[in-house]
């Protein structure tokens, strides 16, 4: 009796070189093609999201623009007269850059600012935003390069001189008032010896630094609008 036919075993060829060589022959067209696009896409997202960029920072700097003119024409123009100028007036800028800031504090800040404006003329509102960029209205900031207070006096090269008179050390220049009326003083000698509030605060920081400004536009425009 015969049996069932049975079926022959397949038998798997293990691949050769020559066989890879004719898959990678007859495909490799096909690979480029794809790579090439993929290459192209790659590139045609890497210039949107640059395009986009330059676009958005363009746009931050015009709005920038369009919002705040130049510093010295703002300070100019916005600059109240020492007969107008107030406590609240003071005060409300103050707390409108720092609302944390403790009100007693703030006050005090505000009464030495109306004080040393007044005394040096010079605009209260370039040394508000002078005091919230260098210090954050903080009068214990200490920098690394021991700029001290409210207003970042440096220590070093202001100890000594008539500008911060009868100041015996460096502790002083963590009190309010000492800091404020030192500070100031420094300000006005810079600006009138630059000829202008720009030169004087590129003293003041010790760099031309458009951030600088660019920090000090966007204090002033936060307490005007």
């Amino acid at each position: 009796m015969i049996g069932p036919q049975e079926k022959p075993i397949a038998i798997k060829k293990k691949g050769s070189w020559f066989g890879n060589w004719i898959w990678w022959k007859q495909n490799l067209r096909r690979l480029i093609i794809t790579f090439s696009w993929l290459f192209l896409f790659w590139i045609i997202v890497s210039a949107t999201n640059l395009g986009l960029n330059k676009y958005t920072e363009n746009k931050a700097v015009n709005e920038l623009s369009a919002k705040v003119k130049s510093l010295q024409a703002v300070v100019v123009e916005l600059n109240e007269s020492t007969d107008n100028m107030t406590d609240n007036m003071i005060l409300g800028s103050i707390m409108k850059l720092q609302p944390k800031l403790d009100k007693e504090v703030a006050e005090k800040i505000s009464e030495a600012i109306i004080t040393n404006c007044i005394k040096k003329e010079l605009s209260p509102y370039l040394v508000i935003c002078l005091m919230f960029v260098e210090s954050g209205f903080n009068q214990m900031a200490t920098s690394n390069k021991m700029a001290i207070g409210l207003m970042q006096v440096h220590w070093k090269s202001w100890n000594g001189s008539e500008i911060c008179d009868g100041i015996e050390t460096i502790n002083g220049l963590y009190q309010i008032e000492t800091n404020i009326d030192c500070g100031t003083s420094i300000l006005k000698k810079l600006i009138t010896e630059g000829g202008s509030i720009r030169k004087g605060l590129n003293s003041y920081y010790g760099v031309a630094s458009p951030e600088y400004h660019k920090k000090m536009a966007n204090a002033l425009y936060t307490i005007m609008f």
